[in-house]
């Protein structure tokens, strides 16, 4: 029934020419996506792993709260240590970036710059945290560490485990492996055909993203390049 609804929406959006082909098609697989995320949600919520991984989620979401709060507030400077010239004839290249704030991808954006440890010649806010002291609750202290040792990086998917809403990633640089609790990529029927770009926070021996994923088709040209 539901299958037949989503052909009469699509066959009446492509009457009307509002979208083309192209854009009807990724509609369609954004409606299959969600639910079949849905679905997962339903069969994994009972799970012990999955009721541990929902609750460091909360975890985190509160504490990105608070950084968030506290960067909106003008209380976080983002600093670049003057040998950044040294730096840069290292190989690292630098580009002027804007991002859309009206949108969730590019809060995400900005927030994994600000947040997290790119550089080590940046500061984050997960640094000036733990340098002031601002939480005191031992939970929150140790997921300010997990998330500053966090890694970022480019990952081929290795293996899906959908009974268990868990996703095998290796990081293509440097071939190290891990498993993260991610009930919509474990749903994802096209794994095997993209690299996911994510930074992966380890909290007692959960591993999860931060939010920001990019996916990448394994043939698109400047990945096969790089």
């Amino acid at each position: 029934c539901n299958d037949n609804i989503s052909k009469e929406v699509i066959q009446e959006v492509k009457d009307y020419n509002f979208f083309d082909d192209d854009e009807i098609d990724d509609m369609k697989n954004e409606m299959i996506a969600n639910l079949l995320n849905g679905m997962q949600n339903l069969l994994l919520k009972n799970k012990s792993h999955i009721k541990e991984y929902k609750k460091i989620r909360k975890l985190h979401n509160e504490v990105m709260k608070s950084m968030m709060e506290y960067f909106q507030q003008g209380k976080f400077e983002l600093k670049i240590d003057n040998d950044i010239e040294n730096i840069g004839k290292n190989g690292i290249s630098y580009i002027n970036s804007k991002f859309d704030t009206s949108t969730e991808l590019g809060i995400q954006a900005i927030a994994n710059i600000m947040v997290y440890k790119n550089a080590c010649n940046m500061n984050c806010i997960t640094e000036e945290f733990i340098k002031i002291n601002r939480f005191r609750t031992q939970a929150k202290i140790e997921l300010l560490e997990s998330m500053r040792n966090s890694e970022a990086g480019l990952f081929e998917i290795t293996e899906t485990d959908r009974d268990n809403g868990q996703v095998h990633l290796k990081n293509v640089l440097n071939n190290k492996e891990y498993c993260i609790t991610d009930i919509g990529f474990s749903s994802n029927l096209h794994n095997d055909k993209i690299y996911l770009y994510t930074r992966i926070i380890t909290y007692h021996g959960v591993s999860f993203g931060t939010g920001l994923n990019l996916a990448f088709d394994k043939n698109d040209e400047v990945i096969r390049k790089w």
